[in-house]
């Protein structure tokens, strides 16, 4: 499954990273955001 992610350039780019999980982005690199409990 596809969904778009902000990359550290302030633009959308399509990835094929895991549905339902929101990224990121540090050093250029998107990764999986924290969980805020």
């Amino acid at each position: 499954a596809y969904l778009f992610i902000k990359n550290c350039k302030d633009e959308w780019i399509n990835t094929n990273l895991s549905a339902g999980r929101e990224y990121c982005c540090k050093d250029g690199i998107p990764y999986k955001c924290p969980i805020l409990s």
